[in-house]
């Protein structure tokens, strides 16, 4: 029997869910994690417990569940010794998923960053980077709000046009029948 924490390749079909498990993944989360996973690869590993039939996940459902939807046959695990008691293994899932929560973002900071990530890179990665669409979308909105909180990035050459409606609702028409004809564009309130 182990003592120590390990770090081995299991084999993600022989890897169940903690029946404890409280931490839900939306649908999107998942599908975010799936997009990590082929942009990154597996970065961080899991935690298990070995046991007679496999090993029980204790954290990483989230990441375990997106392997399996990717069809991925094997992930990194740090396996804790089998000699952890119940509520040792429990105490160690709740403080995995509540120790994270109690970060604070500074969101000047991180409307900079995914700013930044997606001027250098792709909307893809800035979507990682700001966890959901939405939440880019609102952050890149403040970085335009907000110029003297960040610092400013290196643009290509744009060519913009200016459209003014008369109407709100005008404007998201066009607005709308733009993006669906592939264009990028924004709205703006003067």
């Amino acid at each position: 029997m182990e003592s120590e924490v390990v770090n081995r390749a299991v084999r993600v079909g022989d890897c169940r869910p903690h029946p404890k498990n409280y931490n839900q993944h939306a649908p999107e989360q998942i599908a975010n994690l799936r997009v990590s996973l082929r942009r990154f690869g597996q970065v961080r590993s899991i935690v298990v417990q070995e046991t007679e039939t496999g090993y029980l996940l204790v954290a990483g459902h989230g990441i375990h569940r997106a392997a399996w939807l990717e069809g991925l046959d094997t992930l990194r695990a740090d396996v804790i010794p089998a000699g952890w008691d119940e509520p040792r293994v429990l105490a160690y899932l709740a403080a995995d998923n509540e120790l994270a929560r109690l970060g604070k973002p500074d969101e000047a900071q991180l409307a900079a960053l995914v700013a930044e990530v997606k001027a250098k890179a792709d909307a893809e990665l800035a979507t990682l980077a700001a966890g959901t669409e939405a939440r880019l979308q609102k952050l890149l909105a403040q970085v335009a709000d907000e110029p003297g909180d960040w610092v400013p990035v290196e643009q290509p050459e744009m060519y913009l046009i200016i459209i003014e409606c008369e109407t709100e609702s005008r404007q998201v028409e066009l607005l709308e029948r733009f993006m669906r004809e592939g264009l990028s564009c924004r709205a703006l309130v003067s």
